[in-house]
Protein backbone atom coordinates (compact mmCIF):
# COMPACT_ATOMS: atom_id res chain seq x y z
CA UNK A 1 0.00 0.00 0.00
CA UNK A 2 2.77 2.83 -1.21
CA UNK A 3 3.36 4.48 2.49
CA UNK A 4 0.13 3.77 3.81
CA UNK A 5 0.29 4.27 7.78
CA UNK A 6 -0.73 1.35 9.95
CA UNK A 7 -2.87 2.77 13.23
CA UNK A 8 -3.55 -0.20 15.60
CA UNK A 9 -5.47 -0.01 18.19
CA UNK A 10 -5.72 -2.41 20.79
CA UNK A 11 -9.28 -3.06 22.44
CA UNK A 12 -10.08 -4.16 25.85
CA UNK A 13 -13.40 -3.23 27.75
CA UNK A 14 -12.94 0.22 26.82
CA UNK A 15 -16.74 1.13 25.76
CA UNK A 16 -16.88 4.27 27.74
CA UNK A 17 -13.77 5.75 25.55
CA UNK A 18 -13.83 3.85 22.64
CA UNK A 19 -16.24 5.76 20.51
CA UNK A 20 -14.09 9.26 20.79
CA UNK A 21 -10.96 7.35 20.30
CA UNK A 22 -12.43 5.96 16.78
CA UNK A 23 -13.89 9.49 15.71
CA UNK A 24 -10.51 11.30 15.83
CA UNK A 25 -9.13 8.32 13.64
CA UNK A 26 -11.52 8.97 11.45
CA UNK A 27 -11.13 12.82 10.55
CA UNK A 28 -7.66 12.25 9.89
CA UNK A 29 -6.08 14.92 7.29
CA UNK A 30 -3.82 12.13 6.09
CA UNK A 31 -5.71 10.51 3.23
CA UNK A 32 -3.42 6.88 2.95
CA UNK A 33 -3.65 5.14 6.59
CA UNK A 34 -5.69 2.07 7.66
CA UNK A 35 -6.93 1.18 10.93
CA UNK A 36 -6.35 -1.92 12.43
CA UNK A 37 -8.90 -2.47 15.67
CA UNK A 38 -7.80 -5.35 17.62
CA UNK A 39 -10.19 -6.38 20.22
CA UNK A 40 -8.27 -8.71 23.17
CA UNK A 41 -11.69 -10.24 24.55
CA UNK A 42 -13.42 -7.56 25.20
CA UNK A 43 -16.73 -8.48 27.92
CA UNK A 44 -18.41 -5.02 27.71
CA UNK A 45 -20.19 -2.91 24.19
CA UNK A 46 -16.53 -2.38 22.95
CA UNK A 47 -16.44 -5.85 20.09
CA UNK A 48 -20.09 -4.35 19.03
CA UNK A 49 -18.98 -0.46 18.82
CA UNK A 50 -15.86 -1.78 16.74
CA UNK A 51 -18.02 -4.19 14.64
CA UNK A 52 -20.33 -1.05 14.06
CA UNK A 53 -17.17 1.34 13.27
CA UNK A 54 -15.74 -1.53 10.65
CA UNK A 55 -19.05 -2.40 8.86
CA UNK A 56 -18.67 1.69 7.68
CA UNK A 57 -15.14 2.31 7.01
CA UNK A 58 -13.66 0.94 4.05
CA UNK A 59 -10.29 1.15 5.88
CA UNK A 60 -10.81 -0.24 8.96
CA UNK A 61 -10.10 -4.24 9.75
CA UNK A 62 -11.19 -6.05 12.90
CA UNK A 63 -9.70 -8.87 14.44
CA UNK A 64 -11.17 -10.36 17.62
CA UNK A 65 -9.08 -12.59 19.94
CA UNK A 66 -11.55 -15.59 22.02
CA UNK A 67 -9.80 -14.40 25.39
CA UNK A 68 -7.90 -12.16 26.76
CA UNK A 69 -4.31 -12.24 25.95
CA UNK A 70 -2.94 -8.65 27.21
CA UNK A 71 -1.61 -5.51 25.39
CA UNK A 72 1.52 -6.76 24.31
CA UNK A 73 -0.35 -9.90 22.17
CA UNK A 74 -2.54 -7.47 20.64
CA UNK A 75 0.01 -4.93 18.96
CA UNK A 76 2.17 -8.11 18.16
CA UNK A 77 -0.72 -9.10 15.95
CA UNK A 78 -1.86 -5.77 14.94
CA UNK A 79 1.95 -5.49 13.08
CA UNK A 80 1.16 -9.02 11.53
CA UNK A 81 -1.94 -7.70 10.10
CA UNK A 82 -0.29 -4.30 8.88
CA UNK A 83 0.22 -3.78 5.16
CA UNK A 84 1.31 -0.52 5.56
CA UNK A 85 4.94 0.89 5.80
CA UNK A 86 4.66 2.98 8.86
CA UNK A 87 3.25 1.83 11.65
CA UNK A 88 1.43 3.57 14.57
CA UNK A 89 -0.15 2.81 17.68
CA UNK A 90 -2.95 4.22 19.27
CA UNK A 91 -4.99 2.85 23.07
CA UNK A 92 -8.34 2.60 23.06
CA UNK A 93 -9.44 5.30 25.40
CA UNK A 94 -6.95 7.88 23.68
CA UNK A 95 -7.28 10.24 20.95
CA UNK A 96 -5.21 11.63 18.49
CA UNK A 97 -5.56 15.53 16.47
CA UNK A 98 -6.76 15.23 12.92
CA UNK A 99 -3.21 15.79 12.19
CA UNK A 100 -1.72 13.51 14.15
CA UNK A 101 -0.47 11.08 11.22
CA UNK A 102 -0.11 14.12 8.48
CA UNK A 103 1.99 15.83 11.10
CA UNK A 104 4.22 12.56 11.69
CA UNK A 105 4.37 11.65 7.81
CA UNK A 106 5.17 15.24 7.08
CA UNK A 107 8.63 15.04 9.53
CA UNK A 108 9.17 11.90 8.26
CA UNK A 109 9.46 12.83 4.54
CA UNK A 110 11.77 16.13 5.72
CA UNK A 111 14.25 14.02 7.80
CA UNK A 112 14.01 10.42 6.36
CA UNK A 113 13.94 8.78 9.87
CA UNK A 114 12.88 5.64 11.17
CA UNK A 115 11.02 6.51 13.53
CA UNK A 116 9.01 9.59 14.34
CA UNK A 117 7.83 11.05 17.94
CA UNK A 118 5.29 13.64 18.34
CA UNK A 119 4.39 15.59 21.49
CA UNK A 120 1.81 14.23 24.22
CA UNK A 121 -0.69 15.86 26.15
CA UNK A 122 -2.31 14.89 29.06
CA UNK A 123 -6.20 14.83 29.22
CA UNK A 124 -8.63 14.14 31.95
CA UNK A 125 -10.75 11.25 32.47
CA UNK A 126 -13.69 13.50 31.13
CA UNK A 127 -11.22 14.35 28.26
CA UNK A 128 -10.31 17.98 29.38
CA UNK A 129 -6.94 18.73 27.56
CA UNK A 130 -4.14 19.68 30.02
CA UNK A 131 -1.36 22.19 29.76
CA UNK A 132 1.67 20.43 30.90
CA UNK A 133 3.51 18.16 28.73
CA UNK A 134 4.42 14.67 29.02
CA UNK A 135 7.93 14.90 28.23
CA UNK A 136 9.89 16.89 30.56
CA UNK A 137 12.85 19.33 30.47
CA UNK A 138 16.45 18.05 28.95
CA UNK A 139 18.79 17.36 31.77
CA UNK A 140 22.21 19.11 32.15
CA UNK A 141 24.28 16.27 30.88
CA UNK A 142 27.22 15.69 28.42
CA UNK A 143 27.43 14.70 25.97
CA UNK A 144 23.53 15.42 25.81
CA UNK A 145 21.04 12.08 26.10
CA UNK A 146 19.57 10.48 22.88
CA UNK A 147 16.26 10.08 22.59
CA UNK A 148 16.78 6.27 23.45
CA UNK A 149 19.10 7.10 26.82
CA UNK A 150 16.28 9.25 27.63
CA UNK A 151 13.70 6.89 27.56
CA UNK A 152 15.98 3.83 28.95
CA UNK A 153 16.64 5.96 31.49
CA UNK A 154 12.89 6.95 32.60
CA UNK A 155 13.65 10.90 32.06
CA UNK A 156 11.30 11.09 29.18
CA UNK A 157 8.22 8.44 29.74
CA UNK A 158 8.97 4.90 27.65
CA UNK A 159 5.67 5.16 25.69
CA UNK A 160 5.23 3.40 22.55
CA UNK A 161 2.00 5.38 21.21
CA UNK A 162 2.54 8.82 19.97
CA UNK A 163 5.58 7.41 17.08
CA UNK A 164 5.40 6.96 13.64
CA UNK A 165 7.91 3.68 12.61
CA UNK A 166 9.09 2.10 9.95
CA UNK A 167 7.36 -0.89 9.86
CA UNK A 168 10.27 -3.77 8.97
CA UNK A 169 11.70 -2.15 12.83
CA UNK A 170 8.55 -4.31 14.51
CA UNK A 171 9.78 -7.10 12.47
CA UNK A 172 12.48 -8.03 14.27
CA UNK A 173 12.17 -10.52 17.11
CA UNK A 174 14.06 -8.14 19.36
CA UNK A 175 11.38 -5.62 19.11
CA UNK A 176 8.02 -7.53 19.52
CA UNK A 177 6.60 -6.84 22.47
CA UNK A 178 6.07 -8.99 25.74
CA UNK A 179 3.14 -11.30 25.96
CA UNK A 180 1.42 -11.12 29.32
CA UNK A 181 3.58 -8.79 31.34
CA UNK A 182 2.43 -5.27 33.24
CA UNK A 183 4.40 -1.83 31.70
CA UNK A 184 5.40 -4.32 28.54
CA UNK A 185 6.42 -0.44 26.68
CA UNK A 186 9.57 -0.69 29.15
CA UNK A 187 10.88 -3.86 27.23
CA UNK A 188 10.37 -2.43 24.01
CA UNK A 189 10.58 1.44 23.25
CA UNK A 190 13.89 1.83 24.33
CA UNK A 191 15.14 -0.84 22.40
CA UNK A 192 13.21 -0.32 19.03
CA UNK A 193 15.03 3.30 19.34
CA UNK A 194 18.62 2.25 19.99
CA UNK A 195 20.86 3.04 16.90
CA UNK A 196 18.18 4.41 14.93
CA UNK A 197 17.82 7.46 13.14
CA UNK A 198 14.84 9.76 14.72
CA UNK A 199 13.43 12.33 14.39
CA UNK A 200 10.82 14.51 16.86
CA UNK A 201 7.55 16.15 15.61
CA UNK A 202 6.91 19.99 18.02
CA UNK A 203 3.49 19.51 17.98
CA UNK A 204 0.99 18.01 20.32
CA UNK A 205 -0.81 15.33 18.49
CA UNK A 206 -1.67 13.06 21.17
CA UNK A 207 -3.75 13.29 23.74
CA UNK A 208 -3.13 10.80 27.00
CA UNK A 209 -6.60 10.05 29.48
CA UNK A 210 -5.70 9.62 32.71
CA UNK A 211 -8.17 6.99 34.19
CA UNK A 212 -7.99 6.35 37.76
CA UNK A 213 -8.89 2.36 36.62
CA UNK A 214 -6.75 2.15 34.24
CA UNK A 215 -3.55 -0.55 34.36
CA UNK A 216 -1.16 2.77 34.33
CA UNK A 217 -3.10 3.66 37.61
CA UNK A 218 -3.20 0.32 39.69
CA UNK A 219 -0.57 -1.06 41.28
CA UNK A 220 -0.80 -4.99 41.90
CA UNK A 221 2.41 -7.52 43.01
CA UNK A 222 2.07 -8.49 39.72
CA UNK A 223 3.57 -5.07 38.73
CA UNK A 224 6.02 -4.83 41.69
CA UNK A 225 7.45 -8.00 40.05
CA UNK A 226 7.63 -7.05 36.64
CA UNK A 227 10.72 -4.60 38.22
CA UNK A 228 13.46 -8.26 38.58
CA UNK A 229 12.52 -9.23 35.37
CA UNK A 230 13.36 -6.15 33.52
CA UNK A 231 16.32 -5.58 35.64
CA UNK A 232 17.30 -9.06 33.63
CA UNK A 233 16.06 -8.37 30.31
CA UNK A 234 17.22 -4.66 30.34
CA UNK A 235 20.92 -6.46 31.07
CA UNK A 236 21.02 -8.94 28.81
CA UNK A 237 20.31 -6.54 25.73
CA UNK A 238 22.64 -4.26 26.87
CA UNK A 239 25.42 -6.76 27.26
CA UNK A 240 24.50 -8.30 24.05
CA UNK A 241 24.16 -5.31 22.39
CA UNK A 242 27.78 -4.09 24.13
CA UNK A 243 25.79 -1.15 26.16
CA UNK A 244 27.97 1.53 26.81
CA UNK A 245 28.47 2.62 30.99
CA UNK A 246 26.25 5.81 30.67
CA UNK A 247 23.44 3.09 29.61
CA UNK A 248 24.46 0.95 32.37
CA UNK A 249 23.86 3.85 34.20
CA UNK A 250 20.32 4.87 32.72
CA UNK A 251 19.31 1.60 33.30
CA UNK A 252 20.06 1.44 37.00
CA UNK A 253 18.34 5.07 37.32
CA UNK A 254 14.82 3.52 35.41
CA UNK A 255 14.63 0.71 37.82
CA UNK A 256 14.95 2.97 40.63
CA UNK A 257 12.34 5.20 39.61
CA UNK A 258 10.15 2.03 39.07
CA UNK A 259 10.09 1.43 42.31
CA UNK A 260 10.15 5.24 43.21
CA UNK A 261 6.56 5.15 41.14
CA UNK A 262 4.93 1.73 43.02
CA UNK A 263 5.65 3.36 45.98
CA UNK A 264 3.94 6.71 44.82
CA UNK A 265 0.50 5.05 43.54
CA UNK A 266 0.40 2.65 46.45
CA UNK A 267 1.28 5.36 48.56
CA UNK A 268 -1.46 7.34 47.05
CA UNK A 269 -4.56 4.21 46.50
CA UNK A 270 -3.35 3.50 50.22
CA UNK A 271 -2.65 -0.07 48.94
CA UNK A 272 -0.54 -1.61 52.26
CA UNK A 273 -0.75 -5.14 50.57
CA UNK A 274 1.83 -3.82 47.58
CA UNK A 275 3.87 -1.71 49.99
CA UNK A 276 4.40 -4.46 52.16
CA UNK A 277 5.01 -7.14 49.24
CA UNK A 278 7.70 -4.22 48.07
CA UNK A 279 9.11 -4.22 51.70
CA UNK A 280 9.54 -8.12 51.30
CA UNK A 281 10.72 -7.57 47.49
CA UNK A 282 13.67 -4.93 49.19
CA UNK A 283 14.71 -7.87 52.05
CA UNK A 284 15.33 -10.29 49.16
CA UNK A 285 16.90 -8.06 46.49
CA UNK A 286 17.69 -5.18 48.45
CA UNK A 287 21.67 -5.39 47.15
CA UNK A 288 20.32 -4.96 43.56
CA UNK A 289 18.71 -1.70 44.69
CA UNK A 290 21.88 -0.51 46.82
CA UNK A 291 24.04 -1.38 43.73
CA UNK A 292 21.90 0.83 41.44
CA UNK A 293 22.05 3.17 43.63
CA UNK A 294 25.29 3.68 44.35
CA UNK A 295 25.80 3.17 40.39
CA UNK A 296 23.78 5.81 39.53
CA UNK A 297 25.42 8.10 41.78
CA UNK A 298 29.07 7.59 40.78
CA UNK A 299 28.12 7.87 37.10
CA UNK A 300 28.43 10.27 35.04
CA UNK A 301 24.46 11.12 35.21
CA UNK A 302 25.11 11.63 38.63
CA UNK A 303 23.31 14.99 38.55
CA UNK A 304 20.03 13.72 37.09
CA UNK A 305 17.25 14.08 39.04
CA UNK A 306 16.54 11.17 41.71
CA UNK A 307 13.13 11.99 43.61
CA UNK A 308 13.49 12.97 47.68
CA UNK A 309 10.93 10.47 48.51
CA UNK A 310 13.07 7.54 46.73
CA UNK A 311 16.05 8.56 48.37
CA UNK A 312 14.55 8.86 51.77
CA UNK A 313 13.12 5.46 51.08
CA UNK A 314 16.40 3.74 50.12
CA UNK A 315 18.04 5.64 53.10
CA UNK A 316 15.32 4.45 55.58
CA UNK A 317 16.37 0.91 54.46
CA UNK A 318 20.07 1.64 54.78
CA UNK A 319 20.80 2.06 51.41
CA UNK A 320 23.04 5.79 52.63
Amino acid sequence: MGGCISVIVPIFNVETYLGDCLRSLQIQSDADYEIILIDDGSTDGSPELAEAFRSNSDRCTLWRSSSNRGLGASRNKGVQLARGDFVCFVDADDVVSPDFLACLRDRQKITGASIVSGLIRRMTESGEVLGTRMIGDAPDVDPPLTVHERVLGLVNPSVACARLYRIGLLRDDACLFRDRIPHEDLFFTYKVLRNRDTADADEAVYFWRHREDSLSARITRAHVDVWLELKRDTDAFLTANQGSPREFALAARRSLMFVNGVLRKADEQQRLDVLEYLEGLSQEFGSLMMQDYDFVRHSEIKAIYLPKRLEKYLNDLGFS
